[in-house]
């Protein structure tokens, strides 16, 4: 509840996601501490109301930039990516969304030593399927 802390830290990349708003919601209300990195601070504000204060805090970080990736997992317990694109944008394709970023902040979880991470995929991974959307998931899915 309120006031009382967990002792865990948790990284929740893709927090402002449809799964992401429910997860950071439970951690911080139970007391976890909540890392939010995020790229747009007008997306994860009406996260901070899910604890007390203190308890869910924003870093910046840049799927490219791999020293973001790491200052948001250095002190972290458990890390948990939910972040994924079903299509591309101007900035980030797919495949950058769903396969080097997972990959990266993997990476950055096993070089700072965290005891949990937490890879959310798709049910729609499928290795049959022609989807463009399926094909990079699956790819993450084979770690």
């Amino acid at each position: 509840g309120r006031s009382s802390r967990t002792g865990y830290t948790v990284s929740v990349f893709g927090g402002s996601g449809f799964l992401g708003r429910i997860i950071t919601s439970k951690l911080a209300k139970h007391g976890t501490l909540v890392v939010a990195p995020w790229r747009n601070s007008r997306s994860m504000r009406h996260l901070k109301v899910n604890g007390d204060l203190g308890v869910v805090n924003y870093h910046e970080w840049d799927l490219r930039n791999v020293r973001s990736i790491e200052e948001s997992v250095a002190h972290a317990d458990v890390v948990i990516n939910l972040v994924g694109s079903e299509l591309n944008t101007k900035n980030f394709s797919m495949a950058d969304a769903n396969i080097e970023g997972s990959r990266r902040i993997a990476e950055a979880a096993k070089k700072y030593g965290v005891d949990r991470f937490i890879q959310v995929s798709s049910y729609n991974a499928n290795p049959k399927s022609e989807s463009e959307f399926s094909q990079p998931k699956v790819s993450v899915n084979k770690w």
